[in-house]
């Protein structure tokens, strides 16, 4: 294989492959934190990637919402109404709702798989630190737009000249967001893991009663 061919190969991706949202939380979760790297080695200005660089962090905070709804929904009990995926419209990509969903979901699933006391505390800690990244970007960009195109729907400029976004404080609270968004549902294995065995051997009772 000559080296043009190794470089292509080592640029072939399959975008196919990875389609989790668990894949695609890991993978923007891994762009951010390369581009801050490029930041802090090459010492680049952080004015040069700061658009795209702001909209990864924004949108793994949505993903890691989104997945995180999606698994805690299956034992929280709750309607229809708290799972994002029956919502319609830009209440799809609003960062506030999200976060209330996944906190209404996670008190759901504290009381009906009565996780103890220190989990709780524990998730109610890192939530801080989540919910003040989640209230930056709502303030500055609610819908999902402001770091994809310089004007809006109506063809305003979104961004006022003198306004700032200061990108070492986004990335401390990132890092620690980033915990809380990636390991629940590991932290809460032990007791779902146990809710999806008790449910298999009843959906494997009724078969054998069926048979």
């Amino acid at each position: 294989m000559s080296g043009n061919d190794l470089k292509r190969w080592k640029y072939e991706v399959q975008i196919g492959f990875h389609t989790s949202y668990s894949s695609y939380l890991d993978a923007y979760h891994r762009a951010v934190d390369i581009l801050f790297a490029q930041i802090e080695e090459k010492d680049l200005p952080a004015n040069v990637v700061s658009y795209p660089l702001l909209y990864l962090v924004r949108h793994s905070l949505e993903l890691g919402y989104k997945l995180n709804i999606n698994q805690l929904s299956k034992y929280s009990l709750l309607g229809d109404e708290m799972n994002w995926v029956n919502w319609k419209g830009k209440r799809l990509h609003q960062l506030r709702e999200l976060h209330k969903a996944f906190r209404l979901h996670f008190a759901a699933v504290v009381k009906e798989l009565h996780i103890p006391n220190d989990i709780a505390d524990e998730f109610k800690k890192r939530c801080k630190d989540l919910e003040s990244l989640m209230r930056a970007f709502d303030d500055i960009d609610r819908g999902s737009f402001s770091f994809r195109y310089p004007e809006d729907t109506k063809q305003r400029i979104i961004f006022k000249h003198n306004e700032t976004v200061n990108l070492l404080n986004v990335k401390i609270l990132y890092d620690q967001a980033m915990i809380l968004l990636s390991y629940t549902d590991d932290v809460l294995s032990d007791f779902t893991d146990h809710v999806d065995h008790m449910k298999e051997l009843m959906e494997d009772e009724l078969r054998a009663n069926y048979d």
